[in-house]
């Protein structure tokens, strides 16, 4: 797994509270990127066994239920990623038992309405041992062509559209985001768009954008007129450098 980064096409993760829709996601995901063994591992169900049927592409597997987090951690020793799916109710206390449990690295917790001090002692707990929390109330995450948590990305016809079962960079684009930051690249006029809309108020958030094309005048096109600029811009001013 290369620095940095946190999943890759070998890891595997353990399910908790089973939810048939995420989980299948998962597994088309897995089976789009090319993946040769299926990311879920196992499925823990407080108080059941036995095997759950899904499909990877068109065969069917048998995914394995255990009845608790020991269980399940003993029975798939190298499944480190625990993706939590309790209520906002349980997810402290099962999530504080994933992070005791020497062979799991990083747990995702999906619940909104975690109380801020137990969400605040789990981030304490993994940082103290060298794990990774990803939450509360978060939408998953994704490595592009390796690995993603639950419902992240959306459908597979998205996947597709985005390109996201094939190894590379991922954007995430929120409403609820502080600011925006663009990269911007010869051709196209994608940036001259966003600053007509920050002119007119359209866009309030903060943008930082980089526009590369210094090498522009090697072009005998349209390009050669491109310069590189830097665009800030805040609520109350724009400035445009060259």
């Amino acid at each position: 797994m290369a620095t940095g980064q946190i999943f890759s096409k070998t890891t595997q993760a353990l399910f908790y509270n089973y939810k048939q829709l995420p989980i299948q996601r998962m597994l088309d995901f897995d089976f789009l990127c090319g993946r040769e063994t299926p990311s879920v591992a196992g499925i823990i169900n407080p108080g059941s066994d036995g095997f759950q049927k899904l499909f990877f592409g068109q065969e069917e597997i048998a995914i394995p239920v255990h009845p608790t987090i020991e269980a399940a951690c003993n029975a798939h020793p190298t499944a480190d990623v625990f993706i939590n799916f309790a209520s906002f109710r349980s997810a402290a206390a099962s999530s504080m038992s994933a992070l005791k449990q020497p062979t799991v690295r990083v747990v995702a917790i999906i619940a909104e309405g975690v109380p801020e001090s137990d969400a605040k002692q789990l981030i304490s707990y993994a940082r103290a041992n060298n794990k990774v929390i990803i939450g509360p109330a978060t939408v998953g995450g994704v490595q592009a062509g390796a690995f993603k948590i639950g419902d992240t990305a959306g459908t597979i016809d998205n996947i597709i559209q985005c390109k996201l079962y094939r190894p590379g960079s991922v954007g995430f684009v929120s409403k609820s985001v502080k600011m925006m930051v663009v990269l911007g690249e010869l051709g196209g006029s994608d940036e001259y768009s966003l600053v007509e809309a920050l002119k007119q108020g359209k866009v309030q958030k903060p943008v930082v954008a980089w526009v590369s094309g210094t090498c522009a005048r090697l072009f005998k096109s349209e390009y050669n007129r491109v310069r590189r600029a830097v665009v800030s811009w805040n609520p109350h001013k724009l400035r445009i450098r060259h």
